[in-house]
């Protein structure tokens, strides 16, 4: 990276909505604005219109006027950053709120690997749950299930496989050379998906563990078989969430160039989620029949969005 090069840093955070709390979206954008030169909000079909219209200086709101999914909404947002100019694109949630130095030190940790020589394709934060206040850190391939990779002080920066979305920063030129996220997916390891690609063109994916933001997992936890504390528990989302994760999976270990690895720890990280599913204070049956389809859909290789009574378009 020449000197030039690396002071020309103009950062676009691309923040998808659907539904959002206002409160926690307006503290999300006042975090975000502090650190980066412009912010796309990207609302993907929001039933009331009021929690969008967060009308502020630098804030370029895209209505997509129907739930197009989390990877079209990305897609749209980091299109829009690319208009303007933008060296890098920051992909967050509409529940993520950022530290003061999050994004600095996002840009610090690409630019010192960078100068040693690695092709650097995304940086994230680590992540504290705003409920829980459990730590979430990076995921690295096992020999069975996920290892959780966590820095040191003195070299706070880590080689992770795989990131959560938000929070992830991209070069817009990595972007160019990777592609965008994949829309078939609609939502849910639409991350994975985009990570595993990029580190088979070569990148390699970095977690910086003194950058932090603070996120939401699900929509409430219950405690995991055997665990003990706050971090002996598990998220649990709405059914419909555990169709997409279960027929992605599926998607994603029947396709090609998928790392073994890969679908071998997803795999137990099914299980384990199979599992904990009968901890779960209410909607059994109806989480468990929500996998079920997904795991049917996914050996159909249906993708695009859940819609009830309707088939999905085909893969292949």
């Amino acid at each position: 990276m020449t000197a030039a090069a690396e002071n020309w840093v103009k950062v676009c955070a691309v923040v998808v909505t659907f539904n959002p709390d206002p409160s926690t979206l307006g503290k999300l954008l006042d975090s975000v604005l502090l650190q980066s030169d412009k912010v796309v909000l990207v609302d993907n079909g929001s039933t009331d219109a009021s929690t969008v219209s967060m009308e502020r200086p630098g804030v370029d709101v895209l209505l997509l006027g129907e739930n197009l999914g989390l990877a079209a909404a990305q897609n749209r947002g980091i299109q829009r950053a690319t208009e303007f100019g933008c060296s890098h694109v920051l992909l967050l949630d509409q529940d993520s709120i950022l530290a003061p130095d999050m994004v600095a030190r996002l840009l610090a940790a690409e630019a010192r690997y960078t100068l040693q020589g690695v092709r650097v394709g995304v940086v994230g934060p680590r992540f504290v749950d705003s409920d829980t206040g459990a730590e979430t850190w990076f995921h690295g391939r096992g020999p069975l299930r996920y290892r959780y990779l966590k820095g040191t002080e003195s070299d706070p920066v880590v080689r992770a496989d795989l990131l959560i979305a938000s929070g992830m920063l991209i070069r817009c030129g990595v972007l160019d050379a990777v592609g965008g996220m994949d829309e078939t997916l609609f939502i849910d390891l639409v991350d994975t998906e985009w990570c595993l690609r990029a580190a088979s063109a070569g990148y390699v994916i970095l977690g910086a563990s003194d950058a932090m933001m603070y996120h939401s997992i699900g929509s409430g936890s219950v405690k995991s078989p055997g665990g003990k504390g706050r971090r002996g528990t598990f998220p649990i989302h709405p059914p419909l969430r555990y169709y997409y994760m279960f027929r992605n999976s599926l998607i994603l270990t029947l396709k090609a160039g998928i790392p073994g690895w890969w679908k071998l720890n997803n795999a137990m990280e099914l299980l384990f989620l199979l599992v904990c599913v009968s901890f779960m204070p209410a909607a059994r049956l109806t989480v468990l029949m929500m996998m079920a389809r997904g795991v049917a859909d996914g050996l159909l290789a249906r993708q695009g969005q859940y819609l009830r009574g309707k088939t999905c378009h085909m893969i292949r």
